[in-house]
């Protein structure tokens, strides 16, 4: 029976131990959120009650959530298994949410990916949907938004290897497996994939001290990682041990 809901803005928080819950409004202080002892945040959502939110875990496997399903109320939350049932032996991996024809660049620790829409991973089954095709000893990666004037696919390996590449070289599929992104030497994995202009990329780590840094790419720095889709890439000039990308 479908129930109408109040459209209210709502932020949807996931922990890292798989706790969800809403508060109400957006633009709230992120500081102020308790979680269990030894847990931390996986996922902080502003989004609507009538929007869906996924959740992709660590097979591949993607769920989707309605934000007026969430509960809220005080303490941390209710384990995500009672909105969703989890496949065995699979953890919480990501969680996002968008308009149904966002694009996202989605890739796995063994470097193939794929471009596929929100819209694709929505399933209406609470053990949701087989969205993409990891061997056992792979994760995904956090999915990249495809943003308007994004034409360069930026790859970054746990090395400290970054590739950069025509976003054009992608196939769009709407599940699967998809093409290499990036090449891998045999200990080493995908950290991290983002879509950028053709002008700048920034990546995220942290330095000799742990201190966490950001450090922008361009011109000759940013042209000596640009090759073909599926090379290996090119170490980081930068002494730093990678995080991921910023924007």
């Amino acid at each position: 029976v479908s129930r109408s809901v109040p459209d209210e803005p709502i932020t949807v928080t996931l922990s890292r131990q798989g706790w969800i819950r809403s508060r109400q409004g957006h633009g709230l202080d992120a500081s102020q959120f308790g979680w269990k002892s030894g847990d931390s945040a996986l996922a902080i959502l502003e989004m609507r009650t009538t929007q869906p939110l996924v959740v992709l875990d660590t097979q591949g496997r993607a769920y989707t959530i309605r934000g007026a399903d969430v509960p809220g109320g005080r303490g941390d939350g209710v384990p995500v298994t009672t909105l969703i049932e989890l496949s065995s032996g699979a953890r919480v991996a990501h969680a996002f949410t968008a308009a149904p024809e966002q694009a996202y660049l989605v890739a796995g620790t063994g470097g193939y990916g794929f471009v596929a829409t929100f819209g694709d991973m929505l399933s209406r089954v609470k053990a949701g949907k087989a969205f993409m095709s990891l061997p056992a000893d792979e994760e995904p990666v956090a999915p990249a938004p495809v943003r308007a004037g994004s034409e360069q696919v930026a790859a970054l390996s746990k090395a400290g290897k970054l590739l950069v590449f025509p976003l054009a070289d992608m196939r769009t599929l709407a599940s699967g497996r998809g093409v290499i992104v990036m090449g891998l030497d045999k200990d080493d994995a995908l950290l991290a994939v983002g879509v950028f202009t053709a002008r700048r990329v920034v990546v995220r780590g942290t330095n000799r001290n742990g201190r966490e840094i950001e450090v922008a790419l361009e011109g000759e720095d940013l042209a000596r990682h640009v090759m073909h889709r599926a090379r290996k890439g090119v170490k980081l000039a930068q002494k730093m041990k990678p995080t991921g990308f910023g924007t």
